[in-house]
């Protein structure tokens, strides 16, 4: 047996399905790193969202950690189903817990296609989604779970100028969440600034704004405190599939001299050229970097009864 595993990411999901209808929260890639004292950057790097058929390498004793930390909470599971497909893997987990099985996020049948480039700055902002049944009684109608943290990161810049080098830190005061629900259609009042509560987002001609949470003046945190993104349900009227990126115009960028915090930094717009935009794609529309982007559709597959 190699150490290719078939829908990773989807696997992955699953299992923290499972594990909120235990009360754990274990629920997301931040407290599943957590638990296995492990950077959040190295579990989202084996586990991220590529087309879901491309198999990715977990390294054995990754493996054998995660389910461990499963098996912690109530979630069982074995090395051996990681390998099988998707329909497979669902069914055996689901007959090992048969009193979670009622929380089962997607049917056999229903394979999600993800597109996520790898994210350039993880430190700066991380952002996923997935896909998952809604709780009510409409069939068609699927939730986006959404992962979207803001934090700093630290880099080294050697001025041009031939100054001595420096360690600056880079953050965002703000950014813009943008939709395309392209093939979908966003179920009225499933935003999260709609359900209320959420003063981390406000509503804005392009998209949502993201103004919070803020820690000495930057994002700082999860911003969408845990909750879901949308509720989404197929619409037919177009192909193109259900989109979200994460957008930051040049001004909403701080940087500072990691060693000086409270000095004004002279070299700020050079930074972000040499270090930030040389990485970063432009959004067409507005012009502003793009952070991060995740589509995804859904594949219906058939399943046979043997």
């Amino acid at each position: 047996m190699n150490d290719l595993v078939p829908f990773a990411y989807a696997k992955l999901r699953f299992l923290f399905t499972l594990a909120k209808a235990a009360g754990s929260e274990l629920t997301n890639n931040v407290a599943l790193a957590s638990h296995l004292d492990l950077d959040k950057s190295r579990l989202s790097q084996v586990f991220r969202k590529l087309t879901d058929e491309i198999p990715v390498r977990v390294p054995p004793e990754m493996l054998a950690d995660i389910i461990a930390a499963f098996g912690s909470v109530g979630v069982k599971s074995r090395v051996a189903w990681y390998y099988y497909d998707l329909a497979l893997f669902r069914e055996e987990v689901s007959r090992a817990n048969p009193d979670l099985v009622g929380y089962v996020a997607l049917p056999a049948d229903l394979v999600w296609r993800y597109d996520a480039p790898p994210l350039p700055f993880p430190r700066i902002c991380e952002f996923s989604l997935d896909a998952s049944r809604a709780d009510n009684e409409n069939p068609d109608d699927y939730r986006l779970a959404a992962t979207l943290l803001f934090g700093t990161m630290e880099a080294d810049y050697e001025p041009s100028d031939g100054s001595a080098p420096m360690t600056v830190a880079i953050a965002v005061t703000s950014a813009t969440l943008a939709i395309d629900a392209g093939q979908y259609r966003v179920r009225p009042g499933s935003l999260p600034m709609e359900r209320g509560g959420s003063e981390h987002l406000l509503r804005k001609a392009g998209g949502v704004e993201i103004i919070g949470p803020i820690s000495m003046g930057v994002l700082e945190g999860d911003a969408l405190d845990g909750r879901e993104l949308a509720v989404i349900s197929p619409s037919r009227t177009t192909d193109r599939p259900f989109s979200a990126r994460i957008l930051v115009s040049r001004r909403c960028f701080k940087v500072w001299d990691h060693d000086a915090p409270a000095e004004s930094l002279a070299a700020r717009d050079a930074v972000l050229n040499a270090i930030i935009y040389a990485q970063l794609e432009r959004d067409t529309s507005s012009n502003a970097a793009i952070l991060a982007s995740v589509s995804l559709t859904h594949i219906e597959t058939k399943t046979t009864e043997e």
